[in-house]
């Protein structure tokens, strides 16, 4: 981990490697090779000490715990559903997909919160008309 080392200590051991390198594989004291060269320019452009490279690690392992688990839904059973839009089972039968959907806007006007009705009447019904809608398909 180089964030928890001395960085002048890391960049003077880096130029001494560098100045090696350039001696025993081009042969060469005074100039820099350009091959390097672009490695020096590398090293001093991107600094890797203020990344937050612990902060990540530790984000990311959070992250990786968390799980969504959305709230189970009340089922409505097919009776109670019916008693909510007010039908009969016998007229359930007949109902489209479409004069469902009607009678639930027609109803879901009546119970919604922003038209003063409750929240709670508004979820039941929502429930009521997904039970619905599986038995018409």
């Amino acid at each position: 981990m180089p964030h928890a080392l001395d960085q002048d200590k890391v960049d003077r051991f880096f130029l001494e490697e560098i100045c090696l390198l350039n001696k025993t594989l081009f042969n060469k004291d005074a100039l820099l090779d350009d091959y390097l060269i672009r490695y020096v320019i590398m090293f001093f452009d991107y600094s890797y000490a203020d990344s937050k490279l612990l902060d990540e690690l530790a984000q990311d392992f959070m992250n990786r715990h968390r799980v969504f688990t959305p709230r189970p839904q009340k089922t409505v059973t097919t009776s109670n559903a019916c008693k909510i839009f007010n039908i009969t089972r016998a007229h359930l039968d007949t109902l489209t997909k479409k004069s469902l959907t009607k009678l639930y806007r027609d109803i879901a006007r009546q119970v919604h919160p922003d038209t003063g009705g409750s929240h709670e009447k508004f979820v039941e019904l929502n429930n009521a008309y997904e039970t619905l809608l599986e038995k018409v398909k």
